[in-house]
């Protein structure tokens, strides 16, 4: 079984720009958030996310975007531990070319504290066979 993944399409805008004139990597969590966002509203969690900080990222930037650039962002659930998840992202560019990988873990921590997921996000994500 493997765990929960989307691709969502994006233009790389203006404002994502530094002036050198390409994307700065402000970018990277944005397109991550995207990506996650419309994933967990797929799987009906979307009221869950407020809930889910993030306690590492990192990206690896490999090729430049510009404005204008039609982009892809694929999110996959790497892992799902008692109260963490992994997610892993890839960018393609327009050309198809990897331009940024990376992965953001996050908690489960509706309050001041992680807290084992609930087994229906479990379910709702996919993640029975997966374990981090």
């Amino acid at each position: 079984m493997s765990g929960a993944a989307i691709v969502v399409e994006r233009v790389v805008e203006w404002a994502d720009t530094d002036a050198s004139g390409h994307a700065h990597n402000s970018l990277a969590t944005r397109l991550l958030e995207s990506a996650e966002g419309e994933l967990m509203r797929r799987a009906g969690l979307a009221a869950l996310q407020p809930a889910m900080p993030r306690v590492r990222v990192l990206f690896e930037f490999r090729s430049r975007l510009f404005a204008g650039d039609a982009v892809t962002a694929e999110l996959r659930l790497r892992a799902m531990g008692r109260t963490s998840l992994t997610w892993d992202l890839v960018v393609r560019g327009p050309d198809g070319a990897t331009a940024i990988t990376g992965e953001a873990v996050v908690v489960h921590a509706p309050g001041s504290s992680a807290e084992p997921w609930p087994e229906g996000v479990r379910q709702a994500l996919g993640a029975g066979a997966l374990s981090g």
